[in-house]
């Protein structure tokens, strides 16, 4: 008999649905746009990640202390600020655009990731595996990011 009491599985989690995907954008952008060498290439890849164990872990510990799932909840939060500011860097030295959110390309990336458990199977490889269709990103330079 359990003492503590399981709050479900991570996987229901919106908010882990919206990291797992995340985490599988940034592994495609990554592998496709950033070269191996560079130290950006595993800190984004980092943080991604470091976002969707971060929610694993706080709900986990959710069961025994809501301080330390407060505690990952925020470092979730923190990893995920950090990828944005690399995402924004990657643009604005190549002198792309940031589209604001209530752009179409936005609102279509948004789509990407859906929040629902149902997982679409879509045309980006990942590993040889389809798992998302993500829009074109549209530039103001003669770059395409195609992702």
């Amino acid at each position: 008999m359990a003492i503590l009491k399981q709050r479900g599985d991570y996987h229901d989690l919106v908010a882990y649905q919206k990291a797992e995907c995340v985490y599988d954008v940034t592994y495609y952008f990554v592998e496709h746009f950033l070269k191996h060498d560079i130290r950006t290439h595993s800190q984004m890849l980092q943080a991604a990640r470091s976002a969707k164990q971060n929610l694993i872990e706080g709900m986990r510990d959710a069961t025994a202390s809501s301080k330390l799932e407060i505690n990952l909840l925020n470092t979730a939060l923190g990893s995920l600020s950090e990828l944005r500011a690399d995402y924004e860097d990657y643009l604005r030295v190549r002198g792309l655009e940031l589209k604001p959110l209530d752009s179409e390309w936005s609102q279509a990336m948004r789509k990407a990731c859906p929040s629902t458990t149902t997982r679409p199977i879509t045309a980006v490889r990942l590993r040889g595996k389809a798992t998302r269709t993500l829009p074109t990103w549209p530039s103001r330079s003669s770059t395409r990011l195609t992702i």
